[in-house]
């Protein structure tokens, strides 16, 4: 976990046998609906580039990511049909798209469902950060307490 994206240590990726991060846009990388990356995100993500990471945008939305995908001189995967997050056949194409095997790729996303779980379920490593948006916060909040739960019921 982390507060935000800037907040991920390239170091501790490198130790974790990471070299692909993919992105979540909508509450992660920016504010749901925009597609401007802000100042900082831009420079974070052109360091992890120099560091040697391969940079993908991996995101639900249907609209043009063209601008973002560019501004992180990276790769985007997008939606086809059904085959979207979470689902295994999303993260499939992840990972032709970042031709490597799934142990090196994080997913990194504010959302339980989609970015952790549906990531973890294709065998990728992931990192969930605190969510741009109220919502998803309080849905995640929620998800986790009952998963506490649930894990102590068993």
């Amino acid at each position: 976990m982390a507060e935000s994206v800037v907040q991920i240590d390239a170091d501790e990726l490198r130790k974790a046998a990471i070299t692909h991060l993919v992105f979540d846009l909508d509450n992660t990388l920016l504010i749901h609906k925009t597609n401007e990356l802000s100042a900082e995100t831009v420079a974070y993500i052109a360091g992890l580039r120099q560091a040697g990471f391969k940079i993908i945008l991996g995101s639900n939305t249907r609209r043009d990511t063209d601008a973002v995908v560019e501004a992180m001189q990276g790769k985007g995967v997008r939606v086809r049909g059904l085959s979207m997050k979470p689902f295994k056949s999303y993260y499939k194409k992840v990972i032709a798209a970042a031709e490597t095997e799934p142990e090196h790729i994080a997913m990194i996303g504010d959302h339980l469902i989609n970015d952790v779980i549906g990531a973890n379920r294709a065998g990728l490593k992931t990192i969930l950060v605190k969510s741009l948006s109220r919502r998803t916060l309080t849905f995640n909040a929620a998800y986790i307490q009952w998963l506490k739960k649930y894990a102590q019921k068993t």
